[in-house]
């Protein structure tokens, strides 16, 4: 059902699957280090196993990989509106480093 390396074990259906939730990843356990950067409180994959991949874990979670990507190509920092998640995140062009 795919062609991505990372995946290739594809699903079995069940008939437990139409009254059981089932975790939406294969990688539901997964080691999490807490970063901060700005106002931002985020959790990242230890040790990076996939730059994009997060795997079930709880919110704000991205790879720390990618926030230093976007700070050394874009010179972006992360920045929430408020001190909570809800509000959203500030835009880019109000927060660059100088």
């Amino acid at each position: 059902m795919t062609d991505n390396k990372l995946n290739q074990q594809p699903e079995t259906l069940k008939w437990s699957h139409l009254y059981l939730l089932v975790l939406n990843s294969k990688l539901a356990i997964v080691q999490l280090e807490m970063h901060h950067e700005t106002n931002l409180h985020y959790y990242s994959p230890n040790p990076n196993f996939f730059f994009y991949g997060t795997a079930n874990v709880p919110l704000p979670c991205t790879n720390v990989k990618i926030i230093k990507s976007i700070k050394r190509k874009f010179y972006l920092i992360p920045k929430l509106q408020t001190n909570q998640l809800q509000a959203g995140f500030r835009s880019f062009a109000q927060d660059s480093i100088q």
